[in-house]
């Protein structure tokens, strides 16, 4: 059984929208993410007051750590991208993903990120299926509605 302070913090971040980065959550219409299991990647961006979510297969995974922390492990398939499905050979391909690290701290949501992608410059040159992968630090605060 995850201790009490994992268990909030899991349901702090899921209950709530969060700010991307420094823009107001009701910028034109609503600009803010969620999370939670109901989303295909684990979380949901929305711009301009519309939800922006992938049609291709997904796989996602919260995992609550020892220091109270949230990890969101995710990955979206070439499957339901024609161009992608094309251009790898296979609708397995993983064509994106990451894995998030999230705490929550008041009203304020840190987060530590790996994001890896497809390298479209090695499959464009006919080097096959390549990755690439960046990191970063964000914060994002509590959307008050």
């Amino acid at each position: 059984m995850f201790a009490t302070a994992q268990a909030d913090t899991f349901t702090e971040l899921t209950r709530s929208k969060w700010s991307i980065g420094n823009l107001p959550c009701n910028l034109n219409g609503g600009a803010y993410t969620q999370y939670g299991d109901k989303y295909k990647t684990g979380s949901l961006f929305t711009s301009g007051g519309k939800p922006n979510a992938t049609s291709q297969r997904t796989w996602h995974e919260f995992t609550k750590n020892a220091d109270g922390s949230v990890t969101l492990d995710y990955k979206i398939f070439a499957d339901g991208n024609r161009l992608m499905e094309q251009m790898t050979g296979s609708r397995n391909t993983v064509v994106g993903g990451g894995k998030t690290t999230m705490l929550v701290r008041g009203n304020t949501l840190y987060k530590s990120a790996i994001i890896v992608r497809l390298d479209l410059d090695a499959l464009l040159n006919r080097q096959g299926v390549k990755y690439k992968s960046s990191t970063e630090e964000t914060t994002s605060t509590r959307c008050k509605f």
